[in-house]
């Protein structure tokens, strides 16, 4: 949910046009997000409002949707 970790990793990246950001500010829109983006990498952040990351790690890993990405 950080806006300044996805800038860093926006400038970083920048050099790099085949690779697409996407950024999720709300962790509980972050199912829906990975059901229609089908991301290869997902950087969780570990605070965040409403659900912590490790939480939302092991409820994305109970519903099958982290099998073909990276976190």
């Amino acid at each position: 949910d950080s806006i300044d970790i996805f800038r860093l990793v926006k400038i970083s990246l920048k050099n790099y046009p085949n690779i697409e950001l996407n950024h999720c500010m709300d962790p509980r829109q972050a199912e829906h997000d990975i059901k229609k983006v089908k991301p290869k990498i997902i950087l969780l952040d570990i605070q965040m409002p409403h659900i912590n990351g490790d939480v939302l790690y092991k409820e994305l890993i109970e519903k099958s949707l982290l099998n073909d990405s990276l976190v």
